[in-house]
């Protein structure tokens, strides 16, 4: 596997501004297809200071393109005691193996894979750590919970709400609290949900990590805020030039990832798009991203073909 890496400046010079995207990519074609419409974003963006950083198993990692810096782990959630619980890996990854790489960053974006980076990132800077929009924190029971898990573990809680699943900070904060939220989801996870997982929108441990994470941005973050700019709706029918970071949230709105994986627009036009409308980037991209998936797996099955190895199905459009 072709493993790119970032350059580590020497300790006694001082560091140059280098930014990271990072997720975490599970072996799912739809994660795999969608790590590259993040990964083309990006490039489209024309971000010089940024490097998109994928963790992940090996077999994810090489079907992702060359410019790609790949840091191969195994799923946290392989572990037994996450039972199969995928998010816990976009949180441990940024503590596991390999994740040492991100010190060579000044600062880090953490966030998922199902997103895209637009043109304003090269105009944001933040002077504090923020973090993108969440919907998990819906009652005064759930909030009572946090903030007495916070007081049980001697923890400080400074009274956020619904901190989203996206982080922007200095590269060492970031990584910090994503240990601090990988250790409360490990205890969420398996101690108050004895009966059951609960259900949503109360009380549910399907959403573990962003309970954990709640708690440990307050804990971790004297000074933070969420950004407006962090995790906007994909579909947004502003200009992408007013965007920074799209999230695809569950929608049956233009663009709705479900509504892509299950072909459903398949029969749009894309010529007759208007691409400079986040929504319609985010389609655009989002078949474009199929098709250099599709030539990297061509490119795999060139290489492998003497071992008879192939790569899992491909989302496609039909037509």
């Amino acid at each position: 596997m072709n493993v790119a890496m970032a350059t580590t400046p020497e300790p006694d010079q001082p560091q140059p501004a280098r930014r990271a995207v990072v997720c975490f990519v599970d072996d799912r074609p739809a994660l795999i297809q969608q790590t590259h419409a993040l990964y083309l974003s990006l490039i489209d963006s024309d971000a010089q200071d940024t490097d998109l950083v994928a963790m992940g198993p090996e077999a994810a990692l090489d079907r992702l393109p060359a410019g790609v810096v790949k840091v191969p782990q195994q799923p946290a959630a392989d572990h037994p005691l996450w039972k199969s619980y995928r998010y816990i890996n976009s949180i441990a990854c940024m503590n596991g193996e390999g994740a040492g790489l991100l010190n060579a960053y000044t600062h880090v974006l953490r966030t998922d894979v199902d997103t895209f980076i637009m043109p304003g990132w090269n105009d944001f800077h933040p002077e504090t750590f923020v973090w993108g929009e969440g919907a998990y924190s819906n009652s005064n029971d759930i909030r009572s919970r946090l903030l007495a898990i916070s007081k049980a573990f001697g923890l400080t809680y400074r009274g956020y709400v619904n901190v989203g699943s996206t982080w922007y900070g200095p590269t060492a904060e970031v990584r910090r609290v994503a240990a601090v939220s990988e250790m409360i989801a490990r205890h969420i996870f398996t101690e108050h949900f004895p009966d059951g997982e609960g259900a949503w929108p109360d009380w549910y441990q399907g959403v573990t990590t962003m309970y954990s994470g709640d708690i440990a941005v307050n804990h971790c973050i004297a000074e933070g805020s969420r950004s407006p700019v962090l995790d906007s709706w994909s579909t947004s029918q502003a200009s992408v030039d007013q965007a920074v970071h799209v999230h695809c949230w569950h929608t049956d709105a233009m663009f709705s990832k479900h509504w892509f994986m299950s072909g459903r627009y398949d029969q749009i036009d894309l010529e007759s798009i208007d691409t400079s409308i986040v929504a319609n980037y985010c389609l655009d991209t989002s078949f474009r991203s199929v098709e250099r998936l599709r030539q990297r797996d061509e490119q795999l099955m060139v290489e492998r073909a003497p071992f008879g190895i192939t790569p899992a199905g491909l989302p496609h459009r039909s037509g």
